[in-house]
């Protein structure tokens, strides 16, 4: 009889611990709260220029940049009733406190709401992406260039009057997004190329919650 009570007993604590904390990760909702992440990126880009000799586009280098970078996931952004269309919002920025050039930088937002001085707030859409499963998958549809709105960015050299400058290029429609987000971390890369196509880039980020 006590070696049954013993038994019943083991069986009632084990039922009761919040055991499988792995369910939690598996239910995981990306956008039902506001989420953060830090960690790293490692930025690859190809500098091409044209010549007008050849009518081609040709290789000047290729250059990797590594710096720290945070992640933001968060509820859908909402502006007067008209919603972001994905089930969650996105942005990515770069520490800019480490590499104050900027070169190399990769400023990322899925969605924002900007201010126009006719007509008030408005929301801006720039990417669309689905989940399946832990998977993302995705592409930027409408960079936003004619409102002078771009807010996805890649930040390289340009030679200007025969000096190197950092300038901001924006990125070309086109652009893709593909990885995997956890309520522990993610890993995404953004591969694409800037508007005027002499800046090919890819993105790798790795970064944990925070």
């Amino acid at each position: 009889m006590k070696k049954f009570l013993v038994l019943a007993l083991v069986s009632l604590l084990f039922s009761g611990l919040p055991g499988c904390k792995k369910t939690e990760t598996n239910n995981y909702t990306p956008g039902a709260n506001k989420d953060k992440y830090k960690g790293t990126a490692i930025v690859v880009i190809r500098y091409y220029e044209y010549n007008p000799y050849t009518g081609q586009d040709e290789f000047i280098e290729e250059k990797e940049y590594h710096y720290k970078t945070s992640v933001f996931i968060n509820p859908p952004m909402v502006l007067d009733g008209v919603s972001e269309t994905n089930a969650f919002g996105l942005q990515i920025y770069p520490d800019r406190s480490g590499n104050e050039s900027e070169e190399g930088h990769v400023d990322f937002s899925s969605c924002i709401i900007v201010n126009d001085i006719l007509v008030g707030k408005v929301l801006l859409q720039y990417w669309n992406y689905s989940l399946n499963g832990d998977k993302i998958s995705g592409t930027l549809t409408d960079n936003h260039i004619a409102e002078s709105a771009a807010s996805n960015i890649l930040w390289a050299w340009d030679e200007v009057a025969g000096i190197k400058m950092i300038m901001p290029f924006y990125m070309a429609n086109g652009t893709s997004l593909t990885g995997t987000i956890s309520a522990h971390a993610v890993e995404l890369t953004i591969s694409g190329q800037s508007t005027d196509t002499y800046r090919k880039f890819t993105c790798t980020i790795n970064a944990v919650s925070q």
